[in-house]
């Protein structure tokens, strides 16, 4: 005689596992995997990166290492934040001027959901974008970016997914770069901004100004003339070229260290730590 069997169903489970996803991104638990675009670094679950996106499981799958970092260039934070939040949420609401190049981000990135999808933006109304909407129709001109992994030069923790030196975009006005800060071996403030690092140079207490010069503008030659004067986080001026790579790989290892800071005050805080450490280190070696 069988025994009766009885079906138990969580009617919330969808719910409750993507805000419990979406949680823990945001808290940084269990992330594994860093995405860095427009000068922002942000931590995620690369399983999860995995599930909704081919192209970066194939990407993550290139490499042996316990936290990748991914470079996502020519994506800015804003359509960032809306792809982790569709990734993560399954739903996002975009504004029209960003949806264009949130589509070219989910396209050239391979999501789920976004890289096959014809739009008539004559149909796009409203704010609110919901991609079930629309006939999966796959679009003759879909592919609008170019990709590059960069497999030939790839070492075990960076992917960069558009080769190549680059100097840094003028600042025009129109879009306020994004300033991050870390430490030096020393213990000194750093900045980083657009893939360099800076050390500071100078720092006026009145008008709150800060100078920074590029880590490579010393030693041998030659020197890196790139310097950056700031204002209360703010980018004041820019002078100077660089003359070398990206610093990819310094920022890369203060990333798995926890040595950035999105704050100048964190920064600050940390620096303050790390002196009242050395002070109050014990004597032992010396006796």
């Amino acid at each position: 005689m069988e025994c009766p069997q009885l079906a138990v169903a969580w009617e919330s489970y969808q719910s409750n596992i993507c805000n419990g996803l979406t949680t823990l991104q945001q808290r940084g638990e269990f992330v594994d995997m860093t995405l860095a675009a427009d000068g922002h670094l942000v931590k995620v679950h690369r399983m999860v990166l995995c599930l909704v996106s081919p192209y970066i499981k194939n990407l993550i799958a290139s490499v042996d290492c316990p936290h990748p970092v991914i470079f996502l260039n020519d994506i800015s934070y804003e359509v960032l934040q809306a792809i982790l939040q569709y990734i993560y949420t399954g739903e996002v609401i975009v504004s029209k001027e960003n949806f264009k190049s949130f589509m070219t981000a989910g396209r050239a990135l391979r999501i789920r959901g976004l890289d096959d999808v014809a739009v008539n933006e004559d149909t796009v109304k409203g704010d609110q974008i919901n991609m079930n909407e629309y006939n999966n129709e796959v679009s003759e001109n879909l592919n609008v970016v170019k990709e590059s992994t960069g497999t030939e030069s790839m070492d075990d923790t960076l992917i960069n997914t558009d080769e190549g030196m680059h100097e840094p975009e003028a600042n025009d006005g129109t879009k306020e770069p994004t300033l991050q800060y870390s430490l030096s071996n020393h213990g000194n403030l750093q900045l980083v901004l657009n893939r360099y690092v800076y050390n500071m140079k100078y720092y006026s207490r009145k008008s709150g100004n800060r100078s920074w010069k590029c880590v490579d503008g010393s030693g041998k030659e030659p020197r890196c003339r790139a310097s950056v004067l700031t204002n209360n986080s703010r980018v004041v001026r820019r002078t100077g070229l660089h003359n070398h790579p990206f610093h990819d790989k310094k920022i890369i290892k203060k990333i798995q260290r926890g040595g950035t800071f999105t704050t100048l005050k964190a920064a600050q805080t940390e620096v303050q730590l790390r002196r009242h450490q050395t002070e109050n280190k014990p004597m032992d070696n010396l006796k």
